[in-house]
């Protein structure tokens, strides 16, 4: 009998438990600006500044937070480890919400990720060179680069061990702006978003578009001169010390071109002490 009342008791108790506890249920929210959205990151960003409008405010202020959310997610998701136990990090656009690109400035998150996944033609070396982040106020970068390296020898028990003092070389490069300016019809603006049919895109796809490709060319010709806004990255083409192998033929074939390569490879090898990982050319000479 008395543990038939224990049971009820507890039936009891776990029903008023549940009429007082509410029941929630827990999921996601769409994104204020995502992919076939009826907003505009684009026209709300000309409206909060051109018309002082305080809806689009009210959306920009609320992407501003979901991207702190998603962009910190982000950042976990894009690291892996391999069996090894090494984090790789895979490829990222530089997007932050550090002072100076505030939330208003970020993109929506299905725009970075459509660029970050599928890179242009035109940022084909950018995409080969390892990235880090600038801290916000840096405007140049200096780097060690080892000239003579340590050495290391059979030695017998007790014997000297082999010793070469680490030398080494300062490189450096100035921090540089790569921007665009693009003048949109009004009446895009004011159109976009609707339906389904973003103008953002399109903005986005021709400014990456156009930044890729003077990045790319930054890196291969670059002079690494310049002040001010007319400052430079250092090219590949304009490194001194670089190997240079020329070929030149006023009838050129592309089999008598061949053993140049050979020359270029076998340059790499002695000099750098590497295989060389990759040719870089134009998709025509590649084709010729």
């Amino acid at each position: 009998m008395s543990t038939t009342r224990e049971a009820l008791d507890r039936a009891v108790r776990d029903q008023e438990a549940r009429v007082r506890t509410p029941r929630v249920k827990l999921g996601f929210e769409p994104l204020t600006y995502r992919r076939g959205g009826d907003q505009s990151w684009v026209a709300d960003c000309w409206r909060a500044k051109r018309m002082n409008d305080p809806k689009a405010a009210e959306r920009l202020d609320r992407h501003a937070a979901e991207m702190r959310v998603e962009l910190e997610a982000k950042e976990r998701r894009s690291t892996t480890t391999v069996p090894d136990g090494v984090s790789v990090k895979f490829e990222s656009r530089a997007v932050d919400l550090t002072p100076g690109m505030g939330g208003y400035s970020v993109p929506p998150l299905w725009l970075i990720e459509q660029t970050a996944t599928a890179p242009r033609p035109s940022r084909i070396l950018a995409r080969l060179i390892p990235s880090l982040p600038l801290k916000v106020g840096v405007v140049s970068v200096s780097a060690p680069r080892i000239v003579t390296g340590t050495s290391t020898a059979v030695t017998p028990p007790e014997g000297v061990v082999s010793d070469t003092d680490v030398t080494d070389a300062a490189v450096s490069s100035q921090v540089v702006q790569i921007s665009g300016h693009a003048d949109v019809a009004l009446q895009l603006i004011e159109q976009s978003g609707r339906g389904g049919a973003s103008f953002d895109e399109v903005v986005w796809r021709d400014l990456l578009s156009s930044y890729d490709a003077t990045l790319d060319a930054q890196l291969v010709a670059g002079t690494g001169t310049g002040v001010g806004p007319y400052q430079q990255l250092p090219g590949l083409a304009t490194i001194t010390g670089a190997g240079n192998t020329t070929y030149t033929d006023a009838s050129p074939t592309a089999s008598e071109m061949w053993p140049s390569f050979g020359k270029a490879y076998a340059t790499v090898s002695n000099t750098r002490k590497v295989v060389a990982e990759c040719w870089l050319m134009r998709g025509g000479r590649w084709a010729w």
